[in-house]
């Protein structure tokens, strides 16, 4: 059995941010998809009842601005279809969790 460290070997760490709004941020999301930072979030629910307990990559983002209001939604990939998703970020549950490496 070959070990995986031969295989493939990350020079970085494996970082986790815990809190939604407290210690991570829509930003810091938003900057790390910029700088091509894949980005794991593990929700407890996402505000709409679509993903309960439940972990997805973040591929991008997107804005949607009205008269009073700006929208912003996570685009998300979640292994259960081939298309992407969204997730209304503003509807998040403070219990949710990013997961990235640096």
């Amino acid at each position: 059995m070959r070990d995986l460290k031969n295989i493939y070997h990350l020079n970085k760490t494996a970082r986790v941010r815990f809190g939604n709004n407290i210690f991570f941020t829509y930003k810091d999301i938003t900057e790390l998809i910029d700088a091509d930072i894949p980005v794991l979030i593990s929700l407890v629910n996402d505000g709409r009842n679509c993903y309960k307990r439940h972990t997805v990559l973040i591929v991008g983002y997107q804005e949607f601005s009205s008269e009073d209001k700006t929208i912003r939604f996570l685009r998300v990939y979640d292994n259960w279809s081939l298309d992407s998703s969204y997730i209304d970020y503003d509807k998040l549950n403070i219990f949710s969790s990013i997961n990235y490496y640096s």
